[in-house]
């Protein structure tokens, strides 16, 4: 995984790809971004360019928008004002639990036949932050608005909170993919590659309620 922190992946990524090389690591997966093949201007790019150039044994999973940015990203703005404030417009989403990605890479590197291959790991079901307010509000039992804010004011609030300017930049970045629909395909890959369903947005905000609940 590449540590968010880490931009210049040809410093410090790369030599861990030809690193692992010397030593005759059988496989690499890779935590990369769903349609990275199609975006050359982030990290993860270059580095599964590296990967496939070097002829590393690789596999790169491509997960899609992270259910838990609504628990942690998020969390304040639902739990305290009621509202997923996400320049979104009327765009689907085919959020993905993080806690299904772990067995599909468990899989990957126990299993024959994902040398060479990448992953695109969404849910299997695809809502829009309208559906998500009324599945949080069913959850927590109170009324969560989704406000469809535009771009620039979701980044001038962004910057009101003192939020640095790389992480503006890829939350400008990642909503313009969200309204492009580019997240909103879902696909049975989870299943498919474990034997499980992927976990639902019901499911995963019964598990994480507490993050939404106000405080005493």
């Amino acid at each position: 995984m590449r540590p968010p922190a880490i931009v210049d992946v040809e410093k410090f990524l790369f030599s861990v790809i030809d690193a692992a090389r010397r030593r005759g690591i059988r496989q690499i997966v890779f935590l990369s971004l769903q349609g990275v093949q199609h975006n050359r201007s982030t990290p993860h790019y270059a580095v599964e360019r590296y990967l496939k150039s070097s002829g590393a044994p690789y596999t790169s999973l491509r997960p899609n928008f992270f259910i838990q940015n609504l628990s942690t990203t998020h969390a304040a703005e639902i739990r305290d004002d009621d509202e997923a404030f996400v320049p979104a417009g009327r765009s689907f989403t085919a959020f993905i639990d993080a806690r299904d990605i772990g067995p599909v890479a468990a899989a990957v590197f126990t299993e024959p036949g994902h040398i060479g291959r990448s992953h695109t790991l969404c849910g299997e079901q695809t809502l829009t932050y309208r559906h998500v307010a009324a599945i949080l509000s069913d959850v927590l039992g109170r009324s969560i608005h989704y406000r469809r804010t535009s771009e620039r004011e979701y980044l001038t609030r962004l910057r009101t909170q003192g939020k640095p300017a790389d992480y503006i930049a890829v939350q400008k970045m990642i909503y313009r993919i969200v309204r492009f629909n580019i997240s909103a395909f879902p696909n049975r890959a989870v299943r498919r590659l474990t034997g499980e369903p992927a976990t639902t947005f019901g499911e995963f905000a019964t598990r994480a309620q507490v993050a939404w609940q106000l405080r005493e």
